[in-house]
């Protein structure tokens, strides 16, 4: 260590001391070296042969110290550092002493930086939020569910023999500030629970504050290679960065970071306080984490390092991390250049040990366990890019994309990424207990704050590593090395997006595709700013693809004839990122989010209180409490087939159940939806920008009290619609259910015993067939009701649970029905009846409907009853192809050619004191014109007879109806042909 170095630190120090927590950032004082010094003038470095004691290798580096003239400055295992003057011929004399066959080698002592440059990348977002948690239903219906619902939210976890209830995620991910961003951006948030143990990560860097609160118990002082004592303090503020994106607490409060892996890291310093290292220290670092693996249980080494030299001693040191079957995760670089850093383009196979592109017959034996990480942009903000791919110098609808999924200006690009990971405007801890150096000269605040760089990308991927390798513990399924971690994480790993701006004119004669973002005009607002598009910037890629051809693809190659050889694409095989992949921690680990729900089959409104949990061959996954606040539950950390890859699981495997129980609703837990992991994981969003959240149409349920017998239809709503000009903000579907009675279940005076009643919404008209056939029943409804100044007076077939004949005489000749409608969904236009569920109650005698041994009839219709006074006519038909400049005069016989679109999934279940008979789906009569499926308006879905259920055959389940829209006087639904 030179002696000027250590006053400026001690200055420094001194100067700190009585730092504020959030000062002014000052100007850095001038390092001993700069990122164009190659090497520490006066230092080689030599490396002995392995497998000798310490003693001996003190006694080798003394005597080589006395040959050449030169003092022992530090020596770690096989590795020791001589310094000569420093004005000395270093790169001559390290060959001298390789030539005299007394070391394995020895080289200049070559100096590596943390990317993220002074100052460059400190920042904070502010006031910025972090907005609606969004998932995606197989329909591409998005649910957004606010900050105060997930709050609301509750998960029951084992606690001893009692379960009890916990937040469904933690503080970091509600919270109104951006701290979770990028932990959601890789969707660790689908697995934040899993309680496996991860492994240690050891973070070679400027060491760590282990204080920090959200630190405290997670941090392992490994040793300290710039001071070589055994407290590896950070007076930089980087490596406590990078410790927390890896391992900080969950739920230590709502404005503070949360880390990706609930292991531990091991801190070791290998850099100095300006972020400076050598290849001594660097490597000393990385074989120090590979000599304590076993101690500490180490699988992963974090390297947040960038060099433009290929320094053969830090390649065997990570040589030997590889052969330990441990994985090397290393920052990319924040040039935004495709030219090689070291360590990272070790990362690609091609690259040899000496740093150079060797396609054939490279020795690089490492690649396989090192990944190179870039960083995205990751900006809660609705910042958006704009890629002008046709050249035409106007934002096009197709050439702005959101933020994340392009690359952060800063990175390193091109063919040796291995992986993308966010990068920008990261949050996480920082030193508390003592002055750093970020936080006097830069301003970076204590205890937490914001850095930018391919550092926090890579400490992202290590700590999902680290997450991912904690499945595969258990020697039934281990996880023989780092290899296949790298493996899998791009096996799994999102699609990039891929545009470019091309090269169209003479403008553009300077362009450097290697560059990146360091070309002019990049990074900024268009000019003039459009009105609309005041958060957008230009860019020069979204991510480079070498295969894009702009010519043809886009832009007419007249326009480009002076750059047609490469189609207008400027970027080459060294920008190509078309071999990485975004990272997804959920994919890689074969986990997902399932959206489940319970309704009050009544009120339509959350079953608040009632537990959904989710089986996976008969082993409960997860449980969740319905909230006041919204009926649907996410269900996290659910396994699912699509993404087991590399582990073998049975042919049978994968039954999902899904149950619900209520006190008062349910007896016990009640299995209302039976799938399979191939189903579920086929509701999966294609979007790579989406979280992987599986709903399946059956997923949520309505239930009612666990009282009398009751026939309960849910359905889903379609798709969000932006059509303005529709009377209401959804296209709502709203079925209808109805229950036949048994055609002798009447009371009335004549002898025809042939009459039915029936029970549903709507009014119902008097019998046209002359009294043979159905009748309404009770209550009535003035017609005024419907057309003011009416005096007509209709039947509403809403029912009763009472004997009409204890009400009035009156009543005599109407049926008795000891069925009622309690609930009528789906109209857009009733507050209290939104949701989409229709239940019909039936009065019981003894443990049987009122009318015992007798067959009563389920139906459902797919079209909604009209509404007098709206702004149309008729009825709505959920599966028509509407059309957004139509006159809203819907036909309730359009054409079904929608029907694939806006299909609602209907489902009809039968509860009988709180037990839910199988649910009957009616997915297969849907289509009209193949003779398989309904031509007509009714679905018949099943017959009951006493408790028994059968649900009716596709093919003849259907009928028609006697409908006719107009004036109120002529509403009516009458089905027919009678029922047997």
């Amino acid at each position: 260590m030179k002696i000027r170095w250590l006053s400026i630190v001690i200055v420094f120090v001194l100067a700190v001391s009585l730092l504020p927590q959030a000062p002014v950032a000052k100007a850095a004082p001038q390092s001993d070296y700069d990122r164009e010094t190659p090497y520490v003038p006066g230092e080689v470095l030599v490396v002995f042969k392995e497998g000798q004691t310490s003693k001996a290798y003190a006694a080798q580096a003394s005597a080589l110290a006395g040959d050449v003239n030169a003092q022992v400055v530090s020596r770690y295992n096989n590795l020791a550092l001589l310094s000569f003057d420093e004005n000395a011929d270093v790169p001559a004399l390290a060959s001298q002493i390789s030539a005299s066959g007394k070391v394995l080698y020895a080289q200049p002592n070559y100096l590596f930086w943390l990317p993220e440059a002074d100052g460059q990348l400190t920042g904070s977002l502010g006031s910025a939020s972090a907005g609606d948690y969004v998932l995606v239903t197989p329909a591409g219906q998005k649910i957004t569910f606010t900050r105060d619902q997930l709050l609301s939210m509750r998960r029951l976890v084992k606690s001893g023999s009692r379960w009890v209830q916990s937040a469904a995620f933690p503080n970091e991910v509600t919270s109104n500030m951006p701290v979770s961003s990028g932990f959601q951006q890789i969707n660790a948030d689908v697995v934040w629970n899993n309680t496996a143990a991860s492994p240690a990560v050891c973070v070679v860097d400027t060491g760590v504050d282990g204080s920090n609160k959200d630190l405290s118990g997670k941090v392992v002082n490994g040793y300290d290679f710039v001071n070589f004592d055994a407290v590896p303090n950070d007076d930089n503020g980087h490596g406590t960065h990078v410790a927390g994106i890896i391992v900080a607490k969950p739920n230590s409060g709502a404005a503070t970071p949360i880390g990706v892996s609930n292991g531990r890291v091991v801190a070791v310093k290998s850099l100095h306080a300006q972020g400076w290292g050598t290849a001594f220290e660097l490597a000393a670092g990385i074989n120090f984490c590979v000599d304590k693996r076993a101690t500490y249980n180490i699988k992963i080494i974090n390297l947040s390092v960038a060099s433009k030299t290929a320094s053969k001693v830090v390649y065997d040191a990570l040589k030997r991390a590889r052969d330990a079957n441990m994985l090397i995760v290393a920052a990319a670089g924040n040039d935004s250049s495709s030219q090689l850093s070291f360590p990272a383009a070790w990362a690609h196979p091609y690259v040899n040990q000496a740093g150079g592109w060797q396609e054939s017959g490279s020795n690089n034996e490492i690649s396989d366990a090192t990944i190179s990480v870039a960083a995205s942009r990751q900006n809660p903000n609705p910042v958006r890019v704009w890629i002008d791919m046709d050249g035409d110098g106007e934002i096009d609808d197709n050439e702005d994309y959101t933020d994340q999924n392009c690359a952060a200006p800063f990175t390193n690009y091109g063919r040796t990424v291995t992986l993308v990971a966010p990068g920008s405007d990261i949050y996480s801890t920082t030193p508390s207990a003592y002055p750093f150096y970020r936080n006097y000269y830069e301003g970076l605040p204590a205890s937490y704050g914001y850095l930018s760089g391919s550092s926090m990308a890579a400490a992202f991927t290590s700590g999902a590593a680290a997450r991912y390798w904690s499945l595969h513990n258990a020697t039934s399924n281990p996880i023989p090395n780092g290899a296949a971690v790298k493996q899998q994480f791009v096996d799994t790993g999102r699609d990039l997006t891929y545009a470019i701006w091309p090269i169209k004119d003479a403008d553009w004669t300077n362009f450097k595709p290697q560059k990146g973002y360091n070309n002019d005009n990049f990074g900024e607002q268009p000019s003039p700013t459009p009105e609309d598009e005041d958060l957008i910037v230009k860019a020069p890629y979204c991510w480079p693809d070498a295969s894009l051809n702009m010519v043809g693809d886009w832009i007419d190659p007249s326009v480009l004839s002076e750059y047609a050889t490469n189609g207008g694409n400027p970027y080459g095989p060294e920008q190509d990122m078309s071999e990485a992949r975004y990272l997804d921690l959920a994919a890689a680990m074969g986990r997902m989010l399932v959206m489940a729900g319970a309704r009050d089959a009544i009120s339509g409104g959350p079953l608040s209180g009632a537990t959904i949990r989710i089986l996976v061959d008969g082993v409960q996954r997860d449980a969740a409490v319905v909230s006041p606040s919204t009926p649907w539950v996410i269900l996290v950390n659910v396994p699912v087939d699509r993404y087991y890859r590399g582990v073998n699981l049975p042919a049978a495997a994968g039954n999902v159940s899904l149950q619900v129980t209520r006190s008062g609703y349910t007896s016990g837990y009640q299995t209302y939806e039976t799938t399979n992991l191939d189903a579920l994981a086929a509701s999966l969003p294609d979007s790579a920008a989406e979280k992987p959240s599986a709903s399946g149409p059956y997923n949520i349920v309505s239930v009612p009290p666990n009282t009398f017998i009751r026939v309960v239809l849910d359905w889903t709503h379609p798709p969000e619609t932006s059509a303005t000009n529709y009377p209401f903000d959804q296209v709502y579907a709203d079925l209808d259910l109805y229950l036949w009675l048994p055609v002798d279940a009447v009371n009335n005076t004549t002898a025809n015993k042939t009459v039915r009643g029936v029970v549903g919404p709507g009014w119902l008209k008097t019998d046209p067939q002359g009294g043979a056939g159905y009748l309404p029943h009770y209550p009535t409804i003035s017609a005024d009701v419907l057309d003011p100044g009416s005096t007509d007076v209709y039947d509403w077939g809403r029912g009763s649970l009472i004997d009409p004949k204890s009400v009035t005489s009156a009543w005599t000749g109407r049926t008795w029905p000891y069925a009622q409608l309690d609930s009528d969904g789906g109209s857009p236009f009733l507050a209290s009846g939104s949701a989409p569920v229709d239940t019909i109650t039936m009065r019981m005698t003894s443990s049987y409907p009122y009318f015992a041994g007798k067959t009563y009839h389920i139906l459902v219709t797919d079209y909604s009853r009209a509404y007098s006074g709206a702004s149309f006519g008729g009825s709505v038909n959920p599966f028509d192809a509407f059309e957004p400049d139509e006159d809203i005069a819907f036909d309730s016989h359009l054409d079904k050619a929608g029907y694939p679109d806006y299909f609602t999934y209907p489902v009809v279940r039968v509860w009988y004191k709180g037990v839910v008979r199988p649910p009957i789906k009616l997915e297969d009569p849907r289509y009209s014109t193949d003779g398989n499926g309904c031509a007509s308006d009714w679905w018949y879905v099943a017959t009951m007879n006493n408790l028994t259920v059968a649900p009716k055959a596709a093919g003849a389940s259907c009928g028609s109806a006697d409908y006719t829209p107009g004036p109120p006087a002529a509403y009516g639904i009458l089905p027919y042909p009678p029922l047997p």
